[in-house]
């Protein structure tokens, strides 16, 4: 099973770009090649909305006030001092949400799991990340979509995300979010993240390291 993320530009009703991200570290983990570290979470495949209601015409209504809680949640997330408290996520998400990372992050439920897991380790890693250089981001009924190529560029700055030492380079990732919103809260988070780009940045090929893994065995 092959996880994906895609956004087309169409001009003229012909397809003109197409940007596509998929997460080969998961496949790697089923295939039982994957060479680098265990996952910091779950990567069992991320399920559709839990309110099967995925697929949404583009007049419907809502999406316009699903982007604003987005955009003003990733506004909080620039807020970030060295305490998660500083950037008020709990205002913006239920507190049972899902966040469906790629592996070998994986994926969290709650606040709590998700802080844990990947939030204040990524923070800690990647402390002066910038976003920007976004192509989309789309709010259509409960649902809101973003892609940049990349979306954010930072500094491997600090140890402990998926087990690595800081590197010290400078990197550049290519992101996909997509977002269910429950009323007034974002209940589920879809993330793809470009991981065999961002790791060979740190220095760390994974297909190499596979290749070698594959001939030992």
């Amino acid at each position: 099973m092959v996880r994906f993320g895609r956004f087309e530009r169409h001009e003229n009703g012909l397809i003109a770009e197409t940007i596509l991200l998929l997460d080969l570290p998961a496949l790697m983990m089923q295939a039982g090649c994957w060479p680098c570290g265990p996952a910091m979470g779950p990567t069992f495949p991320a399920p559709g909305p839990i309110t099967h209601d995925g697929i949404v015409a583009p007049d419907d209504d809502g999406g316009e006030t699903s982007l604003a809680l987005v955009n003003a949640m990733i506004g909080g997330l620039h807020e970030f001092d060295g305490s998660l408290k500083s950037m008020g996520m709990r205002a913006y998400w239920t507190e049972d949400f899902w966040w469906y990372g790629p592996a070998p992050i994986g994926n969290f439920r709650g606040h709590a799991d998700y802080e844990r897991g990947h939030q204040l380790p990524f923070l800690t890693a990647f402390p002066d990340r910038v976003g920007g250089n976004h192509r989309a981001r789309i709010g259509e009924g409960a649902y809101v979509a973003s892609t940049g190529w990349p979306s954010i560029t930072a500094t491997h700055a600090g140890g402990g995300w998926l087990g690595l030492a800081p590197s010290g380079r400078k990197i550049t990732m290519r992101v996909m979010d997509f977002w269910r919103r429950e009323g007034n809260l974002l209940a589920e988070n879809w993330v793809m993240i470009d991981i065999p780009d961002l790791l060979q940045q740190m220095g760390v090929d994974v297909f190499e390291r596979m290749r070698v893994l594959i001939q030992r065995t």
